[in-house]
């Protein structure tokens, strides 16, 4: 996570404080002026002026640390170099709101844990005591205060991720079909470019939760080119914007975790198969016939007599034969027909494919009838991606 190079403090103008006739007068240098240019969380710094004396630059009086890799801060911060015995750190607040209360002056190694904030960036604040009440402007009545902006509650999860890719030469549909998150509300984001390009695409997102997902709730992405060689990964994420009313900028920023090792997919070809005929025909047909013997058997909670019964039915078996009038350069061909599907490997002129029905295998007179049959084929680059070029179709007679 990159942080801003440059924070800004609440402006507020320096005032002496008296005490009483009998008490020695003493200062408290506050910010003066216009917010100050932004500097990195733990290195702010704040323009400091004492009555009768001219500026000088000085750091804030505490100081937040980066978040560790568990979402911790550590604030420490002192107040002692003011030699004000009475002037104590009291109120922590993140975005306004009170999160601890403290009566010294100085504060060393606190813990403040990050992720029971939403994500996104907050201010974390300070407010003093001064004699025991609140250290206040006289002119304006307001507490004098301290922020550091912009320190960030990130997402520390990787996505649970189970689901499945399907490439074709344009576009390519992922299914996370189960995303688990726990990190106040991310959402799930696709992120792909080519091979060569140095920046990625970040794509949709869809709400996380232990939630089923329906395959029609997948992300379809187009524009890809086909035969290029892309790399995809998932990650959670979530555009925050950094209200003004908690101090911030009033912009938007994109929080995102940690991705899951990215994925390498290829588009399918551009063009689909040119298919110079092909066949299909109904082979190894055999006549079964089976002898049931007689036996006892329970339906329900009385035992039963079954008489011999005899078994008689044809199976059979279908061959796809398609010729291509040129290779196609892939990894192979799916081929499909009313009887099934099939990959067949290897990048060749004639691909052969044989299916076993079912659950119409069993038939009891011989196989014929079949009438035509469409045959759909497709030059692909993975069984488990697919990477599939357009589907070419040609009708013929099953014989």
């Amino acid at each position: 996570m990159m942080f801003s190079k440059s924070f800004k403090t609440l402006p507020c103008r320096i005032i002496a404080v008296v005490l009483s006739a009998a008490l020695v007068l003493t200062f408290m240098p506050f910010l003066e002026g216009p917010a100050s240019a932004a500097a990195e969380v733990g290195e702010q710094k704040i323009a400091m002026q004492s009555l009768g004396a001219a500026q000088a630059t000085e750091e804030i009086p505490f100081t937040v640390s980066k978040p560790n890799s568990k979402g911790i801060v550590t604030i420490n911060g002192s107040l002692t170099k003011y030699n004000v015995p009475t002037l104590k750190f009291y109120q922590l607040s993140v975005d306004g709101w009170t999160v601890d209360t403290f009566d010294t002056d100085t504060i060393s190694n606190y813990k403040l844990d990050m992720k029971k904030f939403d994500i996104g960036y907050h201010t974390i604040s300070f407010n003093y005591t001064l004699n025991g009440t609140w250290f206040k402007n006289p002119e304006t009545g307001q507490e004098f205060s301290h922020e550091i902006k912009k320190v960030p509650t990130k997402i520390y999860e990787k996505p649970s991720y189970k689901g499945a890719y399907t490439v074709y030469s344009k576009s390519l549909a992922i299914y996370p079909y189960k995303t688990l998150f726990t990190n106040n509300g991310g959402r799930l984001y696709l992120e792909y470019k080519a091979k060569g390009a140095k920046k990625w695409k970040r794509y949709g997102y869809m709400t996380c939760g232990a939630v089923q997902l329906a395959p029609q709730q997948g992300w379809k992405v187009s524009g890809l080119k086909p035969n290029k060689t892309y790399y995809t990964r998932l990650r959670y994420g979530l555009n925050v914007r950094y209200e003004l009313h908690n101090g911030g900028d009033g912009k938007t920023y994109f929080f995102g975790g940690p991705v899951l090792k990215s994925k390498t997919l290829k588009t399918g070809k551009k063009n689909k198969p040119a298919v110079k005929s092909a066949k299909v025909k109904v082979y190894g047909v055999k006549y079964h016939k089976i002898r049931h013997p007689g036996h006892y058997e329970w339906v329900g909670n009385v035992l039963v007599w079954r008489s011999a019964w005899t078994e008689r039915f044809y199976t059979y078996k279908i061959r796809v034969t398609v010729k291509l009038k040129k290779k196609t350069g892939a990894k192979g061909l799916w081929i499909s027909t009313k009887f099934g599907s099939k990959y067949v490997k290897g990048n060749k002129k004639t691909y052969v494919a044989k299916f076993t029905p079912y659950p119409n295998y069993r038939v009891k007179r011989p196989p014929k009838g079949f009438g035509k049959a469409t045959v759909k084929v497709r030059s692909y680059e993975s069984r488990n991606w697919g990477g599939y070029s357009p589907i070419a179709k040609k009708k013929v007679k099953v014989r």
